[in-house]
């Protein structure tokens, strides 16, 4: 449901188009009107120039005009319409002693709302203000989402993105705001949530290694072009995954050009570790990496890490109170990549792929290194990097690949779009195929074993 008053102007730049679900399986089950990236009608264009010229207006738009409330009866029946974590969030917020009562304040809730305009800034308020919510935060994304407040876009047939709640970047803390979800074959609705993206991701790189030359290509053609024309080529675990990457691909980004800048940040960490996965942990026998032990800060290339352990805030000594030492060994995985800040009370808890950003930048030199040394890999790696202009300096393709993505000089157009995603997918494939013996010879390097 679109704001009745978003102005012809912004209709019209955003192309908005209801999808037909007539070749759809689930289709786009919320029922929002969304923005058909199948149609073609985006191609031509780099994904952040897309984000930059389309999707945050219509976010801004939201943040500053709002949108409707809907009613008690909607609330309720999109509970069935998303995944079981977002179920779980959403009445975890609402008052009652069980599921049957919350619902039912849920409905209170809506009808005292519906037709009211909230935002990002104040939907929260007026949940307070009826007295039925224990978590008015959480409930406030629930409701933005179920209330279609954001940017819906179709990726593929039955795989959406939908980011709601926003900021626009004109106050505080607005960089934190929002939520991402991914819908697709496998989910409804979810939480793109870094720890939902990588346990996804790390399913679809080890049962189905051979599948990661298409999704790699569908990734970089996507943010090259803004044509995820090879879904299809993927299985549906890789489908949502895809989903997922971009969902939070766009909350990044939305977030990076908050400030009027572009530069690499959480974004540049994410298409990183996203790379690193589908090429060099797709092809290991078991995932190795960089870790690094924040307790006693070492440095290891392992297949073994800790579990992670979460901190928590002593607000009177304004401290970070966690404990690192119970911890127990478990399997690395893809989630090592999930970094937390332990050390200071200002930024205690804060986590994501970028708190890691030495490790997976160490194996990404490494990587890189390797290739120099033969003649094949050389020869990939400059049927790539003659596309990226003075970034190769970064002696880290993946660092370099992000870097020509993201940053204020992008092209708004990327001519030569089609063969440099080609080739960025022909390289990683050809990591994927030695990924055992880079292993091999990190590992003669670096001490594998934790304390």
């Amino acid at each position: 449901m679109l704001l009745k008053n978003l102005s012809a102007t912004l209709l019209v730049t955003l192309s908005l188009a209801v999808t037909a679900q007539a070749t759809e399986e689930y289709g786009n089950l919320l029922g929002c009107d969304t923005l058909d990236l199948t149609s073609g009608n985006e191609k031509g264009q780099s994904f952040l120039e897309f984000i930059r010229t389309s999707v945050k207006p219509h976010l801004d738009n939201y943040a500053t005009e709002g949108y409707e409330i809907v009613d008690g009866d909607r609330l309720v029946e999109v509970l069935d319409l998303v995944d079981s974590k977002v179920r779980r969030q959403a009445l975890g917020s609402v008052k009652g002693s069980g599921t049957s009562e919350k619902i039912k304040n849920l409905k209170r809730i809506g009808d005292e709302l519906e037709g009211k305009i909230g935002t990002v800034y104040t939907t929260h308020d007026l949940l307070a203000g009826t007295g039925y919510v224990k978590d008015r935060f959480k409930l406030s994304t629930y409701v933005g989402l179920a209330s279609c407040a954001g940017s819906h876009l179709k990726l593929a047939d039955d795989n959406y993105a939908y980011n709601v709640h926003y900021g626009t970047g004109d106050r505080d803390k607005d960089d934190r705001t929002g939520r991402s979800f991914g819908a697709s074959r496998k989910f409804n609705a979810t939480d793109s949530s870094y720890t939902h993206y990588l346990k996804q991701l790390e399913i679809f790189i080890t049962e189905t290694p051979d599948n990661t030359q298409d999704f790699n290509t569908t990734v970089m053609e996507t943010l090259t072009n803004t044509e995820p024309r090879r879904y299809d080529s993927v299985n549906d675990q890789g489908d949502a995954v895809l989903t997922d990457l971009f969902a939070i691909w766009i909350a990044e980004q939305t977030r990076n050009i908050m400030d009027g800048t572009v530069r690499p940040h959480w974004d540049a960490a994410l298409l990183q570790t996203t790379l690193l996965s589908a090429s060099f942990h797709a092809g290991q026998n078991k995932i190795t990496m960089f870790y690094r032990d924040p307790l006693t800060d070492e440095l290891y290339f392992t297949d073994a890490t800790y579990e992670l352990a979460w901190p928590r805030k002593n607000h009177q000594a304004e401290t970070c109170e966690v404990d690192l030492e119970s911890r127990r060994v478990k399997d690395a995985s893809l989630t090592d990549y999930i970094g937390v800040h332990y050390r200071t009370y200002k930024h205690c808890g804060r986590s994501g792929v970028n708190m890691s950003r030495k490790e997976w930048r160490k194996l990404g030199k490494e990587i890189t290194a390797y290739l120099e040394r033969s003649d094949d890999g050389r020869k990939l790696l400059e049927n790539v990097r003659k596309y990226l202009g003075s970034t190769r300096l970064e002696g880290d393709i993946f660092r370099e690949i992000a870097k020509f993505l993201i940053n204020d000089k992008t092209p708004t157009k990327i001519k030569s779009w089609s063969t440099l995603s080609k080739n960025t997918a022909k390289l990683l494939e050809y990591v994927r195929d030695n990924a055992n013996e880079i292993t091999e010879e990190i590992s003669a390097k670096y001490d594998s074993k934790l304390r």
